[in-house]
């Protein structure tokens, strides 16, 4: 049996939820990937999406023929940025996403050295922490680089 005709029949007895669970943070994930490759798309970048590559989810070719990488977080609700310390590497950017409910998709662009001492910043300041990951910070801590797009590499 299809999955079209478990949604099918599960939508004609009157209910709107899906018969399968839905992954909230996969799909916040894949919105805010696509959110960002359309925008870099729109901006003349050319982009390649990396599957199961631990550093980056994006190759990304500047007009000018610059290639770096991208690794793209998002997320819906208003919370502290977790993200993992990953391996300093002087070509990966990072933006990450918010995507609020109802409003528009603010982004946040940042290279790894902005987001390694955002980290640093915020662990000097919240010692006692234990619910961010060695790389995570504030919800506000990245403001300073919304739509920071004009950073990226041309």
């Amino acid at each position: 049996m299809s999955l079209a005709f478990l949604w099918s029949s599960h939508r004609d007895i009157g209910s709107s939820r899906p018969p399968f669970p839905i992954n909230r943070s996969r799909q916040t994930a894949q919105r805010a990937g696509l959110l960002v490759a359309s925008e870099l798309s729109r901006r003349g970048y050319k982009v390649k999406g990396l599957l199961d590559d631990p550093i980056a989810d994006f190759r990304v070719r500047a007009p000018s023929g610059a290639e770096f990488m991208l690794k793209i977080k998002g997320h819906s609700v208003a919370r502290a940025w977790n993200l993992e310390a990953g391996p300093d590497h002087g070509a990966l950017w990072h933006v990450l996403v918010d995507l609020p409910e109802g409003t528009r998709p603010r982004f946040y662009v940042m290279s790894q050295a902005d987001r390694t001492a955002l980290a640093a910043r915020y662990r000097q300041a919240n010692p006692g922490d234990r619910h961010l990951r060695a790389g995570g910070f504030g919800e506000r801590d990245p403001y300073p680089f919304e739509g920071a797009w004009d950073r990226l590499p041309a």
